[in-house]
C-alpha cells in the first residue's frame, strides 16, 4: 500500500482568500477539488494550508517566527479553534461530494524541536487511507520540545508524511503555474535541488508568512525529493489539474528533482 500512497497538499490560497482581513472560505474551489478527487481510484492523504485563517493571527499575536510560549496558551487555543473551523469547512465540502473523510489534528500527530518535526505518527494517518477514508490535516500549532508551542507548516507536514509513508508522489497544489522565476519567460518544468541557492535569492521574500511562501515549499519539497519521493508543484486553479497530477505524469507541473535522482538518471543514460 505504502508505495502507491500519494500526498496532496492544497495551498491555503486555493481554499481561502489570502488577501482578506478576516477568514473567508472559498467553497467553490473546495467543491471543485473534491469533485476531482472523486474521480480517483486511489485515495490520497490530504494536507491543506491555512491562508486567511492562519496568516492574520500570526501578525496580530506576533508569532511570525513560528513560536509561542506556554504563557500564551490562550492564543494557541483561540487560533487552533479558527483552524478547526477551516478544516471543518474542507471536511464538509468533501463529504458533500460523497467522499469519506476524517479530520485529524496536527497537534496529535506531530511534535517539533525548535520548529523541526521530530515525531510523525504516520501509521495512524495511513491506516485511514487503507480503510477507504481520506484523512484531512492542516497546518496548526503543535507541542515543541524546546519552545513550548510551534507552528507546524502544512508543507512540512505533507513532506514528512510522504517520506515516512514512502509515498509514490507528493503534489503541492498552489494558486500559481508552478515555480516562476522573475527573469524567466515561463515557469520551469524541472528544478534540481542543487539550484536552490539561486532560487532562494530570486524568490520574493515572505517575512509576513510563517511558512515562508514558495521558498518554504521548495525546502520541504526538495527534502522529500532527497528521500526518493516524486515531488510536483502544480497550478490548482486550473480545473482538472489535481486529478491529472494524481493519475498521470504531471505534464503541467514543476517537478522538484533531487541531486541524487538527477545523477542516477545521468548514470542510467
Amino acid at each position: 500500500m505504502s508505495n502507491k500512497t500519494q500526498i496532496l497538499k492544497v495551498g491555503g490560497s486555493l481554499l481561502t482568500d489570502k488577501f482578506a482581513a478576516e477568514p473567508e472560505f472559498r467553497w467553490q474551489n473546495a467543491r471543485r477539488l473534491a469533485a476531482e478527487i472523486c474521480e480517483l481510484t486511489a485515495l490520497p492523504i490530504l494536507v491543506h494550508g491555512t491562508g486567511s485563517y492562519g496568516k492574520p493571527p500570526a501578525k496580530k499575536y506576533g508569532y511570525l517566527d513560528g513560536f509561542l510560549s506556554r504563557d500564551q496558551a490562550n492564543v494557541v487555543s483561540a487560533v487552533s479553534g479558527m483552524l478547526e473551523e477551516l478544516r471543518q469547512n474542507v471536511i464538509d465540502a468533501f463529504r458533500d461530494a460523497g467522499l469519506s473523510v476524517v479530520g485529524l489534528s496536527a497537534g496529535s500527530l506531530f511534535m517539533t524541536r525548535n520548529g523541526e518535526i521530530v515525531n510523525c505518527a504516520w501509521q495512524s494517518v495511513l491506516s485511514f487511507v487503507e480503510r477507504g477514508i481520506i484523512p484531512i490535516i492542516s497546518g496548526d500549532f503543535v507541542v515543541d520540545l524546546e519552545q513550548d508551542f510551534a507552528v507546524c507548516s502544512s508543507d512540512w507536514i505533507a513532506s514528512h508524511l510522504a517520506v515516512s509513508a514512502r509515498a509514490k508522489r507528493l503534489v503541492f497544489a498552489t494558486d500559481v503555474p508552478g515555480v516562476i522565476m522573475p527573469d524567466w519567460a515561463r515557469s520551469s518544468k524541472e528544478i534540481c535541488s542543487s539550484d536552490y541557492a539561486l532560487l532562494h535569492s530570486a524568490l520574493r521574500d515572505c517575512q509576513d508568512d510563517v511558512s515562508h511562501g514558495m521558498d518554504g515549499k521548495l525546502k520541504a519539497g526538495f527534502w522529500a525529493g532527497e528521500h526518493d519521493v516524486e515531488v510536483h508543484i502544480i497550478d490548482g486553479t486550473v480545473p482538472g489539474n489535481v486529478m491529472r497530477a494524481l493519475t498521470e505524469d504531471c505534464p503541467q507541473s514543476t517537478r522538484l528533482v533531487s541531486l541524487k535522482s538527477k545523477q542516477l538518471a545521468h548514470d542510467t543514460h
